[in-house]
């Protein structure tokens, strides 16, 4: 999935237990304005059973060297991902 900070993801868990969903930084060090160097860790989210989430969007430390990120489920079995891509708009002037 290409991140450009406008893809979310919708995450659908059909199963009858809670899911994890690790999204994995790939740069745990950034700058944040006004904060300097902060620390990034994993994005994690758990979902209820039988339960939809809309994750994101996400920052460029969890892109891979290519521009995408890695999706991780502790179980994929009726575990349900699309991305969503949302396209920038301008305002008219």
């Amino acid at each position: 999935m290409n991140q450009d900070r406008l893809t979310l993801l919708y995450v659908l868990n059909g199963s009858g237990a809670t899911r994890t969903i690790t999204i994995p930084a790939q740069k745990t060090t950034t700058s944040a304005t006004g904060f300097g160097k902060v620390t990034k860790g994993d994005y994690v989210r758990t979902i209820a059973a039988g339960k939809p989430a809309l994750l994101g969007p996400f920052e460029s430390c969890y892109e891979d060297a290519n521009g995408k990120i890695t999706v991780n489920a502790d179980s994929v079995t009726t575990v349900t991902a699309v991305p969503i891509h949302i396209n920038k708009t301008t305002t008219p002037s």
